[in-house]
Order: structure tokens, then sequence, then C-alpha cells
């Protein structure tokens, strides 16, 4: 527990051989993510035509095109007001532009209405290939933009396996900064969503792979690689995982890497999840006390499996009590004695008991809560040494306000055994 300890949720590459091949660890339970990590925006288009012409601003339609379709330029003012009073405006509705404004229009009711982008609205066929043909230049750009992307989005919901080979093609140079953008990140999302074909998946991870540990402690940027972790196979996502294995460090103690390696941890499977838990492991003593890491190392205990939670207390062994005085170790200590178990639990009070400086604990601002989850979860011998050490200091701590909380349960406890 954070006791307001932690204000946020969720790096060290020195990498233990010996923990490699020290346990081969089980299947993981359900899914701590949501599948669907994309969060799109609410906006409230002040007028569609307005939308679509920032849209189409990256539309070069070719003298071809225009000549065949004579459209004037794009926008006339009208004396109509647009949606909120704004002025507002008429399109030419001819040839492909009348198409794509038609389609972009309804992108902005269906999304008015909160219908999930890409439904609510039939595309034909050849209008799904004239809009393709128009924007597939643009596509990065696009995604980037605060309206493009509903446009994309929509778009990759309807189109065929070709098309969204073109798409990709268009993308996949630019697709690192592309999910680093506010916008970017949830059409990229979304494509991936879209995306049937192992091989188109597997083109895009190629694309994610150079740039797996930038966008793992981007704050948009790392939406993408959790999205893959909770949704493809350790297989497709290989090359994004080798990268991250080879910064575990740098991302675990990064505010949105730890949520990056809490997937890891849980969704990846073989040699490259045995390789990123030693790594974290190897490191958990300086990531318990990290502001980020800590969560880390309690999500490992969170997921129950004796193996990796006994790894984890050995490495912290020794450091318990030191790891108690500390703002963010507190929580890691909290949860090990909270979950995992009664010998490892047993094996942690009696170091805290043991320790030289354990009356220091009774009246520390942050170690109390770690005395108070021990009086809580010890039993026997344990137990009885705790109480032991308390009823010694009670004098002192009664003149403290962290040890005051902690006679407080130590005297409750009393009162049900009485």
């Amino acid at each position: 527990m954070d006791h307001q300890r932690n204000t946020h949720t969720l790096q060290n590459p020195a990498y233990n051989h010996h923990l490699t091949n020290a346990v081969t660890f089980p299947p993981l339970p359900p899914s701590f993510l949501s599948s669907n990590v994309y969060y799109p925006e609410n906006t409230t288009f002040i007028n569609p035509d307005q939308t679509l012409s920032h849209a189409l601003s990256f539309l070069n339609l070719s003298p071809t095109t225009r000549a065949c379709t004579h459209a004037p330029p794009f926008f006339e003012p009208s004396g109509n007001g647009g949606y909120g009073g704004d002025e507002g405006f008429v399109l030419p509705l001819m040839g492909h532009d009348d198409v794509i404004h038609r389609r972009w229009s309804d992108g902005v009711e269906a999304n008015r209405q909160d219908y999930p982008l890409g439904f609510g609205v039939d595309w034909k066929v050849e209008e799904v290939e004239i809009v393709v043909s128009e924007i597939i230049g643009f596509v990065s750009d696009l995604m980037k933009d605060q309206f493009g992307n509903y446009l994309v989005q929509k778009l990759v919901a309807v189109c065929n396996d070709d098309q969204k080979m073109l798409i990709i093609l268009s993308l996949v140079k630019d697709i690192v900064p592309v999910c680093m953008s506010p916008h970017g990140t949830r059409a990229v999302q979304k494509l991936l969503e879209n995306l049937q074909d192992p091989n188109q998946v597997k083109l895009v991870m190629k694309g994610l792979q150079h740039g797996a540990t930038a966008l793992a402690v981007d704050p948009n940027g790392h939406h993408v690689i959790q999205y893959c972790l909770v949704n493809f196979n350790t297989d497709i996502n290989m090359p994004i995982l080798t990268e991250i294995a080879n910064e575990c460090y740098k991302i675990a103690t990064d505010r949105s890497g730890c949520c990056v390696m809490q997937a890891c941890v849980e969704h990846a499977r073989g040699e490259v999840r045995t390789r990123i838990i030693a790594e974290v492991i190897a490191n958990s003593v300086h990531l318990a006390e990290d502001p980020f890491g800590n969560y880390v190392l309690q999500h490992m205990v969170g997921l129950n499996i004796p193996e990796l939670t006994a790894l984890l207390v050995r490495q912290l062994q020794g450091n318990f009590a030191t790891l108690s005085c500390n703002k963010y170790g507190s929580n890691v200590v909290e949860k090990c004695l909270n979950e995992s178990g009664e010998e490892i639990s047993t094996r942690i009070v009696l170091e805290l008991i043991r320790s030289p400086n354990s009356a220091l604990l009774l009246v520390d601002p942050y170690a109390n809560f770690v005395i108070q989850s021990a009086l809580k979860v010890s039993k026997g011998f344990a137990h009885n040494c705790l109480c032991g050490l308390i009823s010694k200091n009670m004098c002192y701590m009664q003149t403290n306000l962290y040890g005051k909380k902690i006679l407080g349960r130590f005297n409750k406890k009393k009162v049900s055994f009485a």
C-alpha cells in the first residue's frame, strides 16, 4: 500500500547470467492491462468543414485530377453559421473531393454522436479506394494531426488487406515519430487492431524495433508498445522485446517505461522474458528505491509466482531494514510481507527485528507502515519477537507520531486475542 508515499505509477542493464537459468517461470494469470488502450478524445467540432479543411491541407491533388474534376478552390465562405456560431464554409462537392468531404463529414458526425470510429456509416468499395489513393502519400502527417487521425482510424477499419499494406508501407519509415504524437499513437493502435495478416503486423514491428526503447519511455509512444505486448504473441513481439531487454534499467525507472516493463514481465514468454526478469532482479535494490522502478517489483510480487518472488526476496535479503526507511522501498517490503506467503514473510520480519537499528524502524515515517504490516501477517515465533520489540520501546514510541500508529495496531491486536 502506498500510504501517501508514492505519487506515480511504475531501469538497470547489469545482466546476471546465473539468474537467467535459475528457474523456468510458469504461465501468468489473466491480463492486467486493458486490450483497448487507446483513448480517443471527445473532440467538439466547431465546424465539420473547418475540420475537413485542416485534413485536406495535406492533400496535393495532381493537375490531372483537378482537370478531371473541374474543382474550384476547396472552400468558399458562406453566409451560414457553422456549428457553434462560427462562420460556415461550403465545399464544392465534385469528383474525388466530394467523396472525401462526405466521408470526412460522416466521421465528424460519428464522433459527435459518440459512435466508434469506423462504424455507423457504410463505406462503398470505390469510395474507400478513392480516399486511400488520395491520402496515401500523407498517412504519417494525417495520423499526427488532431483531426486527420480520426479519418485514418475510420479508414483502416474499412480497408482491404492490399489497402492496409499500402498504408503500412507509407507509414513504416516514420512510424516512431507518429507513435510519439498524442494523436498518432491512437491511429497506430487502431491500425494494429485492424490487421489480420501476421506478415503485416511483423512489418509494423520491424518499423518499431529500432525505436522501441525511445517509445517505451515516451508518454505517448509507450501506449503502442503496451498494445503490442498485450495483444500479440512473443514471436511477433520479439523485435521490440529484444530492444527492451537491452535497456531494462532505463525503461524500468521511467514514468512511462515502468508500465511497459510490467507488461513485458506479464506477457512475454520464453528466454527473452527470463532475461528481462533476471535483469530486473539483479538490480532490484536500486529499483526498489526508485520512484517508478518500485512499481515493477511490486507488480512481480503481485503475480503470485512463488519461484519469482523467492528470487526477488533472496536478492533483497540484507536490505529490508534500509528499504523500509525509504519512501519507495517501504512499499516493496510491504508488498513482500503481504503477498509472499508465511515462510518468506517470517524471514523478512526476523531480519527487521535483528537489524541493529530495529528500534528506529518503530518511529520512522515510512518504516512504521512496514511494522504495522508485519504485525498483521506475522505468526508464531516471529510475531512474539516483534511484540517483544514493541513492548521494550513502548515509552519511546508513545511520544512519537509514527510510534503511536504502531501502538494503535498493537493494542488493537492484543484486544482481539484477549
